[in-house]
């Protein structure tokens, strides 16, 4: 294991081979605040290893082999806030099982196929969610309806074909990525009450061409609008946009 260095706050193991992480790593780190293992070769956690880091703020696990991780690797960590597992090989992430203060959960460029709203039942203080560049095909339309304080979504890339706006309606939307998916998507029934906060969409390269159906009314407050790469046939000279658009691309 390593040395006795309790008073460290900050720990760094980026760019090295380890394959595993063990309870025995790390059990005097106890006032870690923030752990970095990126770009190893991790293909196993013990469920105990992060057991004794109680101030755990951030844990960044980015670029490794996981493929899957126990439930319950992360209970008890009352402070974490960030948790990055991108570049990965994740084919699922129900390893929470009780109430967690994450904010920030990063899952991009993993193999995540299905989910379902119980992937999130104890995630409802999460802001920001990428599940981007994830074989994701659909989005279930009660999906994020217990996450009440997300604000960032990112799921360019996930091979959607169906996402329904009820999606995002109880959440607080401020930014939405959906580019380079082959949508079929459901605006219609936004209700502009419900996406008040929302102040960025892209949705380039989505194979959008109507307008219409995104009833771009709705978004009082929006500021960025990315429709590239499209092969759209509306006007905009015919759209009634928000007068706090900074940009349209």
């Amino acid at each position: 294991g390593l040395n006795k260095t309790s008073n460290i706050e900050k720990l760094n193991l980026n760019d090295n081979k380890m394959e595993e992480l063990k309870y025995s790593y790390f059990e005097n780190f106890v006032y870690l605040g923030t752990i970095s293992i990126n770009n190893n070769q991790i293909k196993f956690i013990d469920i105990k290893t992060f057991l004794k880091m109680r101030f755990i703020k951030t844990i960044l696990l980015e670029s490794n082999f996981i493929k899957f991780i126990l439930t319950g690797t992360f209970s008890n960590l009352r402070n974490l806030k960030e948790l990055n597992l991108k570049n990965n090989f994740l084919y699922n992430f129900n390893f929470f099982n009780m109430y967690s203060s994450l904010t920030s959960l990063d899952l991009e460029n993993n193999q995540i196929e299905n989910l379902t709203r119980d992937h999130f039942v104890y995630l409802k203080r999460l802001e920001y969610l990428s599940l981007s560049r994830n074989p994701l095909i659909k989005i279930d339309k009660n999906l994020f309806s217990e996450l009440y304080n997300l604000k960032k979504v990112f799921l360019n890339k996930a091979e959607i074909k169906s996402i329904n706006a009820m999606t995002f309606e109880n959440t607080s939307l401020e930014s939405i990525d959906l580019s380079n998916n082959c949508l079929n998507i459901v605006f219609e029934k936004f209700n502009s009450s419900k996406f008040k906060n929302i102040k960025e969409i892209r949705l380039s390269n989505t194979s959008l061409i109507d307008l219409k159906i995104l009833n771009l009314d709705t978004f009082k407050n929006l500021e960025i609008l990315d429709l590239s790469l499209n092969d759209l046939n509306y006007s905009f000279s015919r759209l009634n946009l928000s007068n706090k658009m900074r940009e349209i691309n």
